[in-house]
């Protein structure tokens, strides 16, 4: 707690150096943000593509701060302004990747790789900061362009590392490198065939719902073809009576020519 408060304080007076370090820490040395990692990770790994709305909030706010922050700093902006500056655009940008699908997409996979890279890398230059960030803005443009079966592949594997790492943390297994990248490997693997499979499911059963509702139009299509022909029919026999009737008035006309006699 006195981490976060300290956090706090550094944000109000503009210390970014500080506060990447403090973070750091916090997330490192904290038994509450293992097993939060834990969890997290496998929510990502399991349910990312179905989760990917409230991932793509989550990520548009984080962004939204970090642009606000690094925004205040940039023009001197200080306390209650700046953090006033950070929520204004952390609300905006979340809005707008919870319903933009595409741009929430992007935001969270540029969130998530750029994410990973700091802290895989922990960037000691500027320069390094660029080209993490830079991996990020790949993988959010490859996960705009293809979006589902990117965002199911890459969630897989960074929720499975996600769980995998924070477990071996927990676990004092940190140090085993093998069985650390085989646990994440395996959740990741498990990942993939269900978030698949939820697809699969899904995309037939839109399939099964397209079938049915064209059967269902076809038929009724159907039905008004024959409703017409049969009332064509019965127009064709009501025109066609007349003409029916004229060869008996004809015979009958004949008939009483018949019966006329003629007188001398």
């Amino acid at each position: 707690m006195n981490e976060l408060i300290s956090i706090i304080n550094q944000v109000s007076g503009g210390e970014p150096e500080e506060i990447i370090y403090d973070l750091q820490s916090v997330i490192q040395n904290s038994t509450a943000s293992m097993i939060a990692g834990i969890v997290i990770g496998l929510l990502i790994c399991f349910f990312g593509l179905k989760l990917i709305r409230v991932l793509a909030a989550l990520a548009g706010a984080l962004a939204g701060a970090v642009i606000g922050l690094a925004a205040g700093i940039m023009f001197g902006l200080e306390g209650t302004v700046m953090l006033i500056a950070a929520g204004a655009l952390a609300v905006i940008l979340a809005c707008l990747s919870a319903i933009l699908y595409r741009v929430g997409a992007f935001v969270w996979l540029l969130m998530l790789g750029a994410g990973a890279a700091l802290i895989t890398f922990t960037p000691d230059s500027l320069l390094t900061a660029f080209i993490c960030l830079g991996a990020g803005l790949i993988l959010g443009i490859i996960t705009a362009i293809f979006l589902d079966p990117i965002i199911i592949i890459i969630s897989a594997v960074a929720g499975g590392f996600i769980a995998g790492i924070s477990a071996a943390e927990l676990t004092g297994l940190a140090g085993s490198f093998l069985i650390t990248v085989l646990a994440s490997l395996v959740l990741a693997v498990i990942g993939l065939v269900i978030q698949f499979m939820m697809k699969s499911r899904e995309v037939g059963k839109k399939e099964r719902l397209y079938s049915e509702s064209f059967r269902e139009k076809e038929s009724m299509e159907t039905e008004v073809e024959r409703a017409r022909m049969l009332l064509d029919d019965e127009d064709g026999e009501k025109k066609s009576s007349p003409d029916d009737e004229d060869p008996v008035r004809e015979s009958e006309d004949d008939e009483d020519d018949d019966d006329i006699t003629f007188i001398e």
